[in-house]
């Protein structure tokens, strides 16, 4: 098990738009970057969930200590690497900033 970042349109739909997963191992990584427990930001997607965590990823992104690649166990479906992650938490940005994603579930 680890994190699940859904993001959807709205609420009620029945389909995400995007998708990932990551280790519970970056919860205190993610706490200190983000200043909250990520799973915080589920919810409806505002202007400033938005400059929240675009100020998180930044400080996610810029210190490569932020890596839990070498917590990965082999056939742990949670596992990505920390490149991946950055990216993949990138695209998520892009996502809610262009409105496509207006709804996020992080558990």
């Amino acid at each position: 098990m680890g994190y699940g970042f859904v993001g959807k349109h709205r609420k009620t739909d029945e389909e995400s738009i995007f998708y990932e997963e990551c280790m519970y191992a970056y919860q205190p990584v993610f706490k200190e970057c983000f200043g909250r427990e990520i799973a915080e930001f589920s919810g409806r997607v505002t202007k400033k969930k938005i400059e929240e965590f675009k100020i998180g990823l930044k400080k996610f992104k810029s210190d490569r200590n932020n890596n839990r690649d070498y917590r990965q166990s082999i056939g742990y479906l949670s596992n990505i690497t920390y490149d991946k992650l950055c990216d993949r938490l990138s695209e998520l940005l892009e996502l809610m900033e262009s409105k496509q994603v207006g709804y996020l579930i992080i558990c």
